[in-house]
């Protein structure tokens, strides 16, 4: 560290002169960034020098497999210095869209809440200060990303009327296309109730269907086992869990299941949601 300047004020206490501003033959004051003499052999020797960025930082990013439908994505370090003669040196970081996680060191991460399938665009600088001075370095781009794919269960009730002694039957199934149907007395051949995989995730995906209160399903060719992951295929009925009621006159079967989603053999749930199965076969 140079060389520290110190003064005696006008009531005679010593100072510690911390900024030295000059006037230029424009009659501009200016605070003088850096101050050199010439000592006794010649020898141009730095005295005074102001805060100053010493090392930029630079772009950095994050991607990870972060969950559904939201997660914590954290990115590469950042890094940055400032140098001067004035005192102990300070760093904040200042940030757009994403949190500084060591906000008051040189070094640091940054980190965002990140929907599946979605990039955050987050954005920081540094401020360096002396107690007197501060400056500022360049803005660097953070961009975290969330690999996590988008997909869900769309909750509901399905419900079917049969006309004695004709069985009532309903069913829920998903296809690789990321379709997901009903299946009613009314719809025969199934309806599309909307999407599982509205984002358009690549790859194979599973299912599996728990039983959480009434009738276990038990429809003919559309039923896969409960409590076991299923892939979704373009089959007839891919992944499906069907209930029916069969020539009980004035019958009511019902059955709830929560169903999962998860890529195609890991066995991690990546979304959920729960259908109701309700059949009546009428008078």
């Amino acid at each position: 560290m140079a060389p520290r300047f110190i003064i005696r004020d006008a009531g005679g206490v010593v100072r510690t002169l911390r900024r030295i501003a000059i006037r230029d033959s424009g009659g501009t004051t200016r605070v003088l960034k850096r101050m050199f003499v010439r000592d006794g052999g010649g020898v141009a020797r730095l005295v005074y020098e102001s805060i100053r960025v010493a090392t930029q930082p630079a772009n950095v990013s994050g991607s990870s497999g972060a969950g559904s439908p939201s997660g914590k994505v954290i990115s590469a370090q950042a890094a940055c210095a400032f140098a001067g003669s004035n005192g102990t040196l300070t760093y904040a970081w200042h940030t757009t869209n994403c949190t500084a996680d060591s906000p008051n060191s040189p070094n640091t991460t940054f980190s965002a809440t990140v929907n599946a399938a979605s990039t955050v665009d987050g954005t920081a600088y540094c401020t360096g200060s002396d107690g007197v001075n501060s400056v500022n370095t360049n803005l660097i781009q953070v961009p975290l990303t969330n690999t996590t794919p988008a997909v869900q269960i769309i909750s509901g009730t399905i419900n079917s009327n049969g006309i004695y002694p004709a069985a009532a039957s309903a069913a829920v199934w998903f296809n690789s296309n990321g379709d997901q149907f009903e299946q009613t007395n009314q719809y025969p051949n199934g309806n599309v109730i909307g999407s599982w995989n509205p984002g358009g995730a690549p790859g194979s995906f599973d299912f599996r269907a728990t039983l959480q209160s009434g009738t276990a399903p038990n429809l003919a060719n559309m039923t896969d086992t409960l409590g076991t992951w299923v892939e979704a295929t373009n089959s007839t009925f891919g992944a499906s869990w069907g209930l029916t009621v069969t020539n009980k006159n004035g019958a009511t079967e019902t059955c709830t299941l929560l169903i999962e989603v998860a890529q195609h053999g890991t066995g991690v749930p990546l979304a959920s949601g729960t259908v109701t199965l309700t059949v009546s076969d009428a008078a």
